[in-house]
């Protein structure tokens, strides 16, 4: 697992952020390896969380490409290096769909606190 995914996966679980899946989206996409969704509670929990990633990413020696979209539209990307985090509102991550619109993709398992 590259480093940016270690860092994107532990900074959203220890933030609470649910229901999180990495695709290695690869062979679909020019600009990322990986696709990491996420679903936050609410628009202020999914602004503090996109900031909260975008400073780890920072502190952890990463540059961070893009950081995108508003909380008021329910959807934020967080892009550093080759892993792009798409943190939604559950309604957004429903209507949008990446899950299924990369159903193609390989997922990766994502380890839980049990695993590590």
């Amino acid at each position: 697992m590259i480093k940016e995914l270690k860092l994107a996966l532990e900074c959203l679980s220890e933030h609470k952020a649910e229901d999180i899946a990495v695709l290695d989206v690869s062979q679909k996409t020019p600009f990322a390896t990986f696709y990491v969704l996420t679903t936050c509670i609410n628009e202020r929990a999914l602004d503090s969380t996109a900031n909260i990633l975008a400073d780890d990413f920072r502190k952890g020696g990463f540059t961070v490409d893009a950081v995108d979209g508003k909380p008021e539209t329910g959807w934020i990307v967080v892009k550093a290096n080759e892993v792009v985090v798409h943190l939604f509102t559950d309604k957004q991550r429903k209507t949008i769909d990446l899950d299924t619109l990369f159903l193609e993709a390989k997922k990766i398992k994502v380890p839980t606190k049990k695993s590590k």
